[in-house]
């Protein structure tokens, strides 16, 4: 770490928690269960915390600043792509669905598909009848994954720092460590980073029943629950200050705000069956 000063220097040895807490700021409008970030809901709370510490900028914040861009320090300045032009752009790769956008080469989709009007809006055709029968006019005609899992794979510059699994609408964290799909999981961050350059983002990735991933959707929603936000707060402060957080500040953040998530995600574990899932039992 390239220290600006003495103080800086000093605090990396601190015994005191304050050291290294609420040193990241997040503006945003969401409800996150994590007291450790500290939270701007104005201009008036941004303007005081610009030039001190990191902030990370999340989609739904509404307030727009012309300071936010004349900062080195803020997160999520560029905006997360439209998702029909990341189609667009990654055309042919191994994790896009199949798609066209000439109706007289429908047949070589695989039903059931996604038909696309000039809007973006998208409407869902089971057979090829149905599609022949509609009136709508449609610009693209994209394949419709059935997945049998989803994947929300939160991502820091290219490098997934956090996985929740969603079976039949139930989130669970997933065991980075255990994540099959983790390489190509990693490729499609690191392609999605390249090309947008994006700092904290979701990449949503569907498991189709048919095996393979495929994306499903790029934004920069931070609606993070408490083991994400103690992720996104790690990787700020890390990134930011050039030094890991302590373990021991670590541990009393999940000892005073995050063991009563796990405890609850433990019980949940038990009814959904994964091999991917975080073991919560050892934070309890």
């Amino acid at each position: 770490m390239k220290y600006k000063n003495f103080n800086q220097y000093s605090e990396q040895y601190s015994k005191d928690a304050n050291t290294f807490i609420n040193k990241v700021a997040i503006a945003t409008n969401e409800n996150i269960n994590f007291p450790y970030f500290n939270y701007i809901k104005n201009q008036y709370e941004l303007k005081e915390n610009l030039n001190k510490i990191p902030v990370i900028v999340a989609d739904d914040y509404s307030f727009k600043s012309n300071a936010l861009y004349e900062s080195e320090f803020t997160y999520n300045l560029n905006k997360a792509p439209n998702f029909n032009m990341v189609i667009e752009d990654f055309s042919g790769a191994k994790f896009i669905p199949s798609y066209t956008r000439d109706i007289k080469t429908i047949k070589k989709l695989k039903f059931p598909i996604i038909a696309y009007n000039k809007l973006g809006e998208g409407v869902e055709y089971k057979t090829l009848g149905k599609l022949k029968a509609s009136e709508g006019l449609y610009e693209k005609f994209r394949e419709k994954v059935i997945p049998k899992t989803k994947f929300n794979i939160l991502s820091f510059k290219g490098k997934p720092i956090s996985i929740v699994e969603s079976i039949n609408k139930f989130p669970l964290d997933v065991d980075m460590n255990r994540f099959v799909h983790m390489k190509e999981a990693t490729k499609i961050s690191e392609e999605l980073y390249e090309k947008y350059n994006l700092d904290f983002y979701n990449v949503e990735l569907l498991e189709s029943v048919k095996g393979g991933l495929y994306l499903n959707n790029v934004n920069r929603k931070l609606d993070l629950n408490p083991h994400q936000a103690l992720t996104v707060y790690e990787a700020a402060y890390s990134d930011f200050y050039d030094s890991k957080l302590p373990n021991w500040v670590k541990n009393k953040m999940i000892t005073e705000s995050i063991s009563k998530y796990y405890k609850t995600k433990l019980y949940d574990s038990m009814l959904i069956k994964s091999r991917h899932t975080l073991d919560y039992s050892k934070y309890n």
